[in-house]
């Protein structure tokens, strides 16, 4: 029998590696380490820059400046940014609530979801959006 959550985490195990393609092999070794650290642990909470750099035995003060440079956005930004948009190919689904879609992205309320998802969405709440996507799409929900 196959729970609500199977089609939830085959679009997370996808878009993971997705996100491994993103990785450049001209990037250095801490960079590389870094990226697939945070994309292994992207969807549990708490996930924090420090845990990462201890792992990844990142000692330097500046490595967020040098990740930048590199990836094109901050390590917390690059967090953020797949998680939301993990999130909304979860959405689109409509298999789960959106408390629930929170939890599944790693974040540790509904409204730290929240908060996050209408910075990151122009000012849009998730149900809003999700509404908006499937009135333009009305059969993008099983698209994905």
């Amino acid at each position: 029998m196959h729970s609500k959550y199977d089609s939830s985490l085959i679009i997370i195990s996808e878009y993971k590696k997705q996100l491994f393609d993103l990785i450049d092999s001209k990037w250095p070794n801490q960079i590389k380490d870094f990226v697939e650290f945070i994309i292994e642990n992207l969807y549990k909470e708490p996930l924090n820059i420090q845990d990462a750099n201890q792992a990844c035995l990142i000692k330097s003060k500046n490595f967020s400046s040098k990740f930048k440079i590199y990836v094109g956005t901050t390590p917390n930004k690059f967090i953020l940014e797949h998680r939301i948009n993990v999130s909304k190919k979860l959405l689109i689904k409509r298999d789960l609530t959106i408390a629930e879609v929170s939890i599944l992205v790693g974040f540790s309320s509904h409204s730290a979801f929240s908060k996050a998802f209408i910075r990151d969405s122009e000012g849009i709440s998730p149900s809003i959006w999700q509404e908006k996507i499937l009135i333009k799409n009305p059969d993008k929900h099983q698209a994905c």
